[in-house]
C-alpha cells in the first residue's frame, strides 16, 4: 500500500533574527514623534504604534534579505514553481504593546507580511502558567494563524505561537491574523510588523 498525506494551504514560516537587528531597530524608532504616528492606519488597540523613516525601512529590508529568501525558496518547492520576483519591504511599524491591548481578526494588503519580536518580557510566561490553571483558549499575549472561514471535522485550520524575542513571522498577506491581550500590568511588549510587495 502506497500511503500519501497531503496537506495544502497557506505558507507560513518561523525564523530567527540575531540581536543586532532587533537592538538597532529599537534605537531607530521614532516613538514620540507625531509624524510617524501609525495608529490612525492600524486596526489594533494599541495606542503606542509608530512607523520607521524610510532610511531604516532600506536597512532592514537588507537585514531580512536572507529569511524572505529562504521563504521564496520554500514557497517554489511547495508549489513547484518559481516564486523568485524582486520584492521591497513597503510598509514598517513598531507596536508597544501594554495590559489589554490586543489586535482583532484581520490581513494585510500586500503580497507577503511578518511579525517580528523585539522584546517580550518574562511576566508573561508566568501568566501563560497562572492562565493555564483557570482558563481555556489561547495563551495571554500569543498570535493566532487561521485559514479558512469555519471549523470542519478532521480540519485544524489555526496555528497559535507564545512568541519569544527574535521570532519572526512570515506570511501571505491574505492570511488573516490576531493577538490576544495579556493582562500583567506595567510591562511592554514590543513587536515590528511590515508588509513586502512584488516589485514585477
Amino acid at each position: 500500500m502506497n500511503n500519501q498525506p497531503f496537506a495544502w494551504g497557506p505558507l507560513l514560516c518561523k525564523m530567527q533574527v540575531e540581536d543586532s537587528v532587533l537592538n538597532d531597530l529599537l534605537w531607530e524608532t521614532k516613538r514620540g514623534d507625531e509624524e510617524y504616528n501609525a495608529e490612525a492606519n492600524l486596526v489594533a488597540t494599541m495606542h503606542d504604534e509608530w512607523s520607521f523613516a524610510p532610511k531604516t525601512i532600506d536597512w532592514f529590508q537588507k537585514s531580512i534579505t536572507e529569511h524572505v529568501q529562504t521563504y521564496l525558496h520554500t514557497l517554489s518547492y511547495h508549489l513547484q514553481a518559481a516564486v523568485l520576483s524582486p520584492w521591497m519591504v513597503s510598509e514598517l511599524w513598531i507596536n508597544y504593546q501594554k495590559a489589554n491591548d490586543f489586535n482583532p481578526l484581520h490581513d494585510h494588503s500586500s503580497d507577503l507580511s511578518f511579525v517580528l519580536y523585539i522584546q517580550v518580557p518574562e511576566e508573561l510566561k508566568t501568566e501563560k502558567e497562572r492562565y493555564n490553571m483557570v482558563g481555556k483558549g489561547p495563551d495571554p499575549g500569543s498570535i493566532i494563524f487561521t485559514f479558512g472561514e469555519l471549523r470542519y471535522p478532521f480540519v485544524h485550520n489555526q496555528k497559535t505561537f507564545l512568541p519569544e524575542r527574535g521570532d519572526l513571522f512570515i506570511f501571505p498577506s491574505t492570511l488573516r491574523h490576531m493577538v490576544m491581550p495579556f493582562k500583567t500590568p506595567d510591562i511592554e511588549r514590543i513587536s515590528v510588523a511590515g508588509n513586502i510587495r512584488f516589485i514585477e
